[in-house]
């Protein structure tokens, strides 16, 4: 299935292969939660494995999920409607689907994303260090999430292809958290609204709601084979809650150290 994703994927995108993780990771999180609904979003570290077992399914019941995802994304079935897939798209294309096969990739774009969050909370209540007082709307919402995507990725060795990538996922968690549905990918046209919305509403509601993407971000990885086994080891827990207020963030994914700090987060003027 990754192959398959990463294959149409790079097809349809050819001319914009910047978008291509983009695409990629909409896709797979409306195949993943059309299989199972408790997955959240793209970077859950689940949905390998999800789409690893949709593999092993029978094709009546695959077929089930791609039509409710493509019930959900509001695309046209083109491609579903012939019964089969073209060949050449079952061909993998060589790194186009690097996010979703390499598990430190997808671990540091996590934290990119969750510490962009955690960051953008401390600027909007103003709780930078211990002492400070808790004060919604410290600086306007948009100005709480300027550059911090760009920050976070150079503070995390990734490349400025994955700014974008970084973003679009921030604010998919921000939009989730103020009653985007459920269902909704990263790229959901409603996005735009729903944001532009928060940024009338009460400053201890729009406080509330990036405390609430920060909870609604974390998860954990599926026990590794023998877990339970004497002397074996428990898979790496995400975060289930929000940091302490007043306590810069460390990355909570194990395999990265990304985090910011208020001078390496400018605040200036920028939508999120």
């Amino acid at each position: 299935m990754t192959d398959l994703l990463a294959a149409c994927t790079a097809r349809h995108t050819q001319h914009l292969p910047g978008l291509a993780a983009i695409v990629s990771s909409d896709a797979a999180q409306l195949l993943a939660q059309a299989f199972d609904p408790s997955v959240h979003h793209a970077l859950d570290g689940r949905l390998p494995d999800l789409l690893a077992s949709l593999d092993t399914e029978p094709l009546a019941y695959r077929d089930s999920v791609f039509s409710s995802a493509l019930r959900t994304s509001g695309a046209a079935p083109d491609l579903a409607s012939t019964g089969h897939l073209p060949a050449e798209l079952l061909v993998p294309v060589a790194g186009s689907g690097s996010w979703l096969s390499d598990e430190t990739l997808r671990d540091t774009l996590g934290a990119v994303v969750y510490t962009c969050l955690e960051v953008a909370e401390m600027r909007y209540t103003g709780m930078h260090g211990p002492g400070d007082r808790f004060t919604p709307g410290a600086v306007p919402l948009h100005e709480a999430f300027h550059d911090l995507c760009e920050a976070a990725c150079e503070e995390a060795g990734l490349g400025p292809r994955w700014v974008a990538f970084a973003q679009i996922h921030t604010a998919h968690a921000v939009a989730r958290a103020n009653e985007l549905p459920h269902r909704a990918g990263p790229l959901d046209p409603r996005i735009p609204t729903n944001l532009a919305y928060l940024a009338q509403v009460e400053r201890i509601t729009q406080a509330d709601t990036l405390s609430n993407a920060i909870h609604d971000f974390s998860f954990s990885r599926p026990n590794p084979p023998h877990a339970n086994e004497p002397g074996s080891r428990p898979a790496s827990p995400r975060p289930q809650a929000a940091r302490p207020r007043g306590i810069l963030p460390r990355s909570p994914f194990p395999s990265t150290s990304v985090a910011l700090t208020p001078a390496q987060t400018p605040r200036a003027s920028r939508s999120l």
